[in-house]
């Protein structure tokens, strides 16, 4: 049967997994991974214990702040959910830690004795999440004796976490069902959670979601068939710049996004690369290599307002949520459908964590190859196909070209096949260093005229990883890190967070490296502000 037919969406929802049968993927593992498809009857089965619960969490008047600890599907959509919806009035606001920066871990500044911490995690295993769990139960013993009840879990049966979270009673357990995990799981109690805290009402969103979904009609050509075929025809084509144009109070789902089509179809030498930064368009006016995407809201767009190439929509208000969610899943594993991957897997993932666990267990970090030495920062890269970016950071053009062995060289050309830039940011996310990044990604992106994304480690680990190192061999790595200046250590570990979060960029170079796609490494020293602002200023 042609993939490409309207019903496309109509087999999805039937649960049809010869969808991916040119994947390689066995057809009982695709089965597995499919129960995010009852969302909405598994929401309409639940809405109402889970916001009984959070009632009378909120009711108790103990608890300010909602700290989640999460990476990537597990903190996401709770993200989106807490920064659309914004707390309600009378509820405790959200915060998302999903970061091993010792820096930003400390700035966590809140009266933790009145924080219900919620851990996520569906392996119950994810050492960033573990690790983060280990810190804050061992602040709040300080003080408290006994925490769990300011805990609570949400992770799959009979998992760590799962144990841990009875021995320790915390005061609440979710077991999510297994087959509504990762990427996949907005709808599920990982997503759920959070918003039913912060006061979604979890019944208009489900009411709202399943309007959505009864829309959905054989041989009608659904907005999600048009999504599915733009990304996944696109990104054969070569295509496979999707650039995301969302109205601002809609902002947040842009990661959500990312991390959904990166990581479902950035595989096999395949891959749609999203970019979040739709002044990226302007870059990129030289090379048919893009497609957009429009999400408003309430507004008069619809499906079929499209300008030409693009697709966009509209969201009545901040309720369309849960069908947003639901539109992107099946898209995206539609799209997958088409490009014949997996949508469900992530098989270069593993490699990182592994060499991260290399470094941590070695107490050693990754052997760099010094390229030059600046006041502010030093660079290091091994690779050829780099030396026109570090001869910008460089400065070549007031050295001795003859010194530099750039005399021939055009500094304002990239090579051949490379056809984005990737900033990978072992720094903590403080809006000071933030807003210097965008000033660096914009630079790079007008100097060298073309895409320039960027993403902070290692939560892009848990969503761009898996395309920077499966998808299409197109992309140019360029890590800033800095020595840890502020450290903690992890209870009961033999490493400080310092420690993992150096290995985790370590251990990520190491891969690519490995891989042979060009990476390099930007180190900056002493003050960070004043070390970004000479990188600005130099570019």
């Amino acid at each position: 049967m042609n993939p490409d037919k309207h019903n496309l969406v109509v087999r999805l929802r039937q649960k049809d997994v010869t969808l991916w049968r040119e994947s390689g993927a066995s057809p009982m593992s695709l089965t597995a991974r499919l129960g995010w498809l009852d969302a909405v009857a598994w929401m309409e089965q639940n809405n109402a214990a889970l916001m009984d619960w959070a009632a009378r969490v909120v009711r108790s008047e103990k608890f300010d702040n909602i700290i989640l600890l999460g990476m990537g599907g597990a903190s996401l959509a709770a993200e989106v959910f807490s920064s659309v919806f914004a707390s309600q009035p009378g509820h405790p606001r959200l915060m998302v830690v999903d970061t091993t920066s010792p820096a930003q871990i400390s700035a966590t500044d809140v009266n933790h004795k009145r924080s219900l911490i919620i851990v996520a995690s569906k392996s119950g295993s994810t050492v960033e999440t573990m690790d983060l769990y280990a810190y804050f139960y061992s602040m709040l013993q300080q003080t408290l004796g006994s925490p769990g009840k300011n805990f609570v879990a949400v992770t799959d049966r009979n998992s760590w976490l799962h144990r841990q979270a009875i021995d320790k009673e915390f005061m609440k357990i979710f077991l999510n069902p297994a087959g509504m995990g990762g990427r996949y799981s907005a709808l599920s109690y990982f997503g759920l959670v959070p918003a039913a805290l912060v006061g979604v009402n979890l019944h208009t969103l489900s009411a709202r979601t399943k309007k959505f979904v009864d829309g959905i009609q054989p041989n009608i050509d659904h907005c999600v068939c048009r999504l599915a075929r733009l990304m996944g025809h696109s990104a054969l084509s070569g295509k496979n710049k999707m650039v995301l144009n969302i109205a601002a109070p809609l902002a947040p789902l842009a990661a959500w996004i990312e991390q959904l089509v990166a990581e479902s179809t950035g595989k096999d030498g395949k891959g749609i690369i999203p970019i979040l930064n739709p002044s990226a368009r302007h870059a990129q006016n030289q090379v048919n290599d893009q497609f957009s995407v429009r999400i408003g809201l309430d507004c008069e767009d619809d499906c079929g307002s499209a300008l030409a190439g693009d697709l966009g929509w509209a969201l009545t208000d901040r309720y369309d949520l849960g069908s947003e969610f639901l539109r992107w899943q099946m898209a995206t594993a539609l799209a997958a459908s088409i490009m014949r991957v997996n949508p469900f897997d992530q098989p270069d993932v593993e490699e990182a964590k592994h060499q991260t666990r290399l470094f941590i267990n070695a107490k050693a970090p990754h052997p760099f190859h010094a390229r030059f030495e600046h006041p502010h920062y030093r660079v290091y890269s091994d690779s050829p196909a780099l030396a026109t970016v570090t001869s910008v950071f460089q400065g070549a053009r007031e050295m001795d070209p003859e010194k530099t062995g750039l005399k021939k060289m055009n500094l304002e050309k990239i090579p051949d096949g490379i056809s984005y830039l990737a900033i990978l940011a072992y720094l903590p996310d403080f809006k000071a260093i933030n807003s210097r990044l965008v000033q660096i990604q914009n630079a790079l992106q007008r100097r060298f005229s073309t895409t320039t994304t960027l993403g902070y480690g290692p939560r892009y680990l848990h969503s761009t990883g898996q395309l920077h190192k499966g998808g299409p061999p197109a992309g140019c790595f360029i890590q800033i890190t800095e020595p840890s200046t502020t450290d903690i250590p992890v209870p009961e570990r033999a490493y400080s967070f310092g420690d993992l979060h150096r290995a985790q960029a370590d251990g990520d170079y190491a891969v690519m490296q490995k891989k042979g796609l060009p990476v390099m490494r930007i180190t900056l020293k002493g003050d960070r502000l004043k070390a970004l602002d000479c990188l600005v200023a130099r570019l």
